[in-house]
């Protein structure tokens, strides 16, 4: 082999050599990368901040045995803004609900628009009183919470059917209310819907029972009910439909 021969032999194995320590860089840079904290390469994060709800929606019927929910409502100033997760403080000698509201700010450009939002805020069981739901941001009182004394030992004055939807048809000073779900087996049935209309509440009892016979086909056996509900003021309601297993299904609704 030549000299020259010799020289360009050298020179692509340095070559190799250099692209081979480049690739095992770059697989080692990729590696590192995958293992670091994403805060590591996106530095600002969205800042939690205290937040002001205007309005709070507590629906009616609850008692010292009833999980107690409430549904809180706001204005955010532009789409930077996202609902964080609410601190609930219980004073059962003093009948106080404290609610600390909170909200993430997200750096950056964002559409400047005024955002309504809303929370539904589970508070859990309370004594029989009337509590003053407090916001701990500035001390305002956003309504009160009336709660019975119950009247049976279990966990619900009645057997709620298993609603798991739920909506409502404006027809001006009248609407329909629907509501769907699925029973267990075939023995449950609907026994009687139950409205419900406050100031800016609608709360529905959707009562069921369970026939008695000696054999029930378990399963999944969809149910729905129309109802009407008349007399409704122009206005923002909450919907609140109780369902079974201590849950409620909620919803905002406009009535023209």
């Amino acid at each position: 082999m030549t000299s020259k021969s010799q020289t360009k032999v050298s020179n692509m194995g340095h070559k190799l050599f250099g692209a081979g320590v480049a690739l095992v860089a770059l697989i080692a840079g990729v590696t590192y990368a995958a293992q670091m904290p994403s805060t590591f390469f996106d530095p600002e994060q969205p800042q939690r901040v205290p937040a002001v709800y205007e309005k709070a929606y507590i629906p009616q019927g609850f008692d010292s045995n009833d999980i107690v929910e409430v549904v809180l409502e706001g204005m955010f100033s532009s789409a930077c803004w996202r609902p964080a997760d609410i601190k609930v403080e219980v004073d059962h000698d003093r009948r106080k609900v404290l609610v600390g509201p909170a909200a993430y700010q997200y750096p950056g450009l964002c559409a400047q628009m005024v955002m309504r939002f809303d929370r539904v805020v589970p508070i859990g069981v309370l004594r029989s009183g009337v509590y003053d739901l407090v916001q701990a941001t500035d001390g305002r009182k956003l309504g009160e919470i009336p709660v019975a004394v119950a009247t049976t030992e279990e966990p619900d004055d009645y057997l709620y059917a298993p609603v798991e939807q739920a909506f409502f048809r404006d027809q001006g000073r009248s609407g329909q209310l629907i509501i769907a779900g699925h029973f267990p087996n075939d023995c449950w049935i609907l026994d009687e819907v139950r409205v419900r209309t406050g100031d800016d509440v609608i709360t529905v009892q959707p009562i069921a029972k369970i026939e008695k016979r000696r054999t029930c086909q378990e399963g999944s056996f969809p149910f729905h009910n129309i109802s009407m509900i008349d007399f409704v003021q122009k206005g923002r309601y909450l919907l609140h439909v109780r369902s079974a297993n201590a849950k409620s299904v909620n919803s905002m609704v406009e009535m023209q």
